[in-house]
């Protein structure tokens, strides 16, 4: 959890719906650190369960989360550890990933695996949420990531700022 308080539903909705206006309408959404659940309450409002993958690390958590999304699949483990990364189908990556405050090997290896699906279809989209200024992960050299801000959450505490990170479409 990057937070002490949970996300308000004010960022939820932020990251739903840019989960919506980007994604492809017919990829699968994952959730990766749901936490509490407050962003989660809003993907599982707006999104068909047999598409929504729940990740949380935390034993604690996904419990919790198992009894409160009766239903849906939630996945306990890091996220590197999910199935879905070897399917064909479309991503749209929903991150409440503290980057900032995780180990830098861990988040490396978390944004090495993010890009990877990024570049493996130009549909897959990331959203991630930050309270900083500045894109919350480090773009890789190549310079094929695009980040840009798409949304903000004046409501939330802190103030939040959401992210949308997509492969660069490739000139003809």
């Amino acid at each position: 959890m990057g937070s002490i308080i949970p996300s308000s539903r004010s960022l939820a909705r932020a990251m739903r719906r840019t989960a919506q206006d980007y994604g492809h309408p017919e990829s699968i959404i994952i959730e990766a650190g749901a936490g509490t659940g407050a962003i989660t309450r809003e993907l599982v409002a707006h999104f068909p369960r047999e598409r929504l993958i729940i990740n949380e690390l935390n034993p604690r958590l996904a419990r919790r989360l198992r009894d409160r999304f009766k239903g849906n699949t939630i996945r306990r483990g890091g996220v590197e550890q999910l199935d879905v990364w070897a399917h064909a189908q479309p991503k749209t990556i929903v991150s409440s990933l503290p980057f900032r405050s995780l180990p830098q090997e861990i988040a490396h290896s978390i944004e090495t695996l993010f890009f990877t699906a990024l570049r493996e279809n130009p549909a897959n989209v990331l959203v991630q949420f930050t309270y900083g200024q500045r894109s919350p992960l480090h773009l890789p050299p190549e310079a094929d990531i695009q980040a840009e801000k798409v949304n903000y959450a004046w409501l939330n505490f802190p103030p939040a700022h959401v992210w949308l990170y997509r492969c660069k479409r490739q000139e003809s």
